[in-house]
């Protein structure tokens, strides 16, 4: 029997004399654990080992003091100055990543503010209900992004990111879980609304604003994640589509997905929305997986990534979600 042909490749394809354009590198801090202790954090390191880029965990959204806000931003005082200190920790972390020559996006929880702007703000802002990983931590609510008021703040959130850190090459958008164990001074939280029939409008007035403000208006990069729970922006071929179709592409928006149809778990299919739509895509790996002591034996998990987990052979993988 002849050999099948083989699959079209779906974007760029990687070679020795042509890499993939952009490859991230990404080392979560557990919520209030303090910085995770790995090589990886390392720039010299990363960029050692062919790595363009690094989307760091620096809660840069809570570097900003809002000073340009109508009503001014945070007073002078206790919150004031951790904010002022963590700036300028961020600040030195960014010189070092950029001094290594990496593309350095942050992880970034856009409408997480100082809780002296939530005070000054927050009843023309709006509120709405369920917070997603609250854990009955009253910091985390979920401000209603259809009011002028929260789109003026996010704007300034913006504005101030570029104008403090003018050499970050561009922002990573998380939205559905909002830690704040190791942001004492900070209330908010992602805007979307969980219905799937009022979430895809969301994304689109999220996505369709910060493109303008962060590709458009500044020539930045956004990568906006697709991850969420049950079923719907990241593994929902409808919901996919009722958010890409209505948003334009351009050259600076990425779409980042992770590579399964689910969570990082065995037994589940690729991501039925890899590939699909106009926007370029990234695609998310795990490296450190839970099933495998997150890296804390050898194990090499990129042949289960690329053709899948040996508990695929004969066996039915777990259903994806609706379509």
């Amino acid at each position: 029997m002849p050999d099948a042909p083989a699959a079209e490749p779906i974007g760029p394809t990687a070679t020795a004399d042509a890499p993939l354009p952009l490859v991230f590198g990404m080392v979560h801090d557990n919520p209030g654990d303090g910085p995770t202790e790995s090589v990886w954090a390392d720039p010299a390191f990363m960029a050692k080992h062919g790595f363009g880029g690094q989307v760091p965990h620096w809660l840069v959204q809570c570097a900003l003091t809002y000073d340009a806000l109508p009503d001014g931003g945070v007073p002078d005082g206790e919150a004031r100055d951790w904010i002022e200190g963590h700036a300028r920790t961020v600040a030195g972390r960014l010189k070092q990543s950029k001094a290594a020559g990496l593309t350095v996006c942050p992880w970034t929880d856009f409408l997480v503010v100082p809780a002296a702007v939530w005070a000054a703000y927050g009843d023309r802002m709006g509120r709405l209900a369920g917070a997603v990983h609250a854990g009955g931590n009253t910091q985390v609510f979920k401000p209603d992004l259809r009011t002028d008021m929260t789109q003026t703040v996010l704007r300034a959130q913006v504005a101030e990111l570029f104008e403090r850190f003018p050499a970050m090459d561009g922002v990573t958008l998380r939205f559905g879980e909002t830690y704040l164990h190791d942001a004492p001074h900070h209330v908010g939280g992602s805007p979307i609304r969980l219905d799937r029939s009022e979430g895809p409008d969301d994304h689109v007035l999220l996505m369709s604003l910060l493109r303008d403000e962060v590709c458009v208006k500044r020539g930045k990069l956004l990568i906006y994640r697709t991850w969420d729970f049950d079923d719907r922006f990241h593994t929902n071929a409808a919901y996919y589509d009722a958010v890409a179709d209505r948003v334009p592409p351009h050259e600076k928006l990425l779409l980042c997905i992770k590579h399964q149809n689910d969570d990082f778990h065995r037994r589940v299919t690729f991501n039925r929305n890899l590939g699909r739509g106009p926007h370029r895509q990234l695609v998310e790996v795990q490296c450190q997986l839970e099933a495998y002591g997150k890296g804390a034996h050898p194990y090499y998990n990129g042949q289960g990534v690329i053709d899948g987990w040996e508990e695929f052979r004969g066996a039915e993988p777990r259903p994806a979600g609706g379509e």
